[in-house]
């Protein structure tokens, strides 16, 4: 049936779509628009961002090492050692800290293992004693 001259035109539906498109895609754009904001974390006002680690002391090595640390601020010592290749009576891993707060060190036997010692801010001296792969990262707390 013929549309009378005078009738307004009717929308396709591709029209219809073509909308619904540019409305998706301007509420991803927001989308992701809040969610960089949520991701940035910053500090609340009045208050001030806590100061970003530093990496003090990066070592890797099988067998012994000896260093000296300083640190101003207290600092973390993440470890970790693997002996799953060795006999089962060589199978240690040790660090002596000695430094101005007393540290009990680490004194580990096994196939394997990590952890994290805590130090207060000063001058250290660290011996690892090890056959065995280590590595070691100290960074600012």
């Amino acid at each position: 049936m013929p549309v009378p001259p005078s009738a307004p035109p009717r929308a396709s539906s591709g029209c219809f779509v073509g909308a619904v498109a540019v409305i998706a895609l301007l509420g991803f754009g927001l989308l992701a628009t809040l969610l960089s904001v949520v991701d940035d974390q910053r500090a609340p006002p009045g208050t001030t961002a806590p100061p970003a680690r530093t990496v003090l002391l990066t070592e890797e090595g099988a067998g012994p090492l000896t260093a000296v640390l300083t640190s101003g601020t207290a600092w973390d010592l993440h470890w970790s050692f693997d002996c799953s290749a060795r006999p089962a009576g060589s199978r240690r891993f040790t660090i002596d800290l000695h430094g101005p707060v007393p540290l009990p060190g680490v004194d580990r036997r096994g196939a394997r293992g990590n952890g994290t010692e805590h130090a207060a801010a000063g001058t250290y001296r660290l011996a690892v004693r090890s056959p065995c792969p280590w590595t070691l990262t100290a960074v600012t707390a």
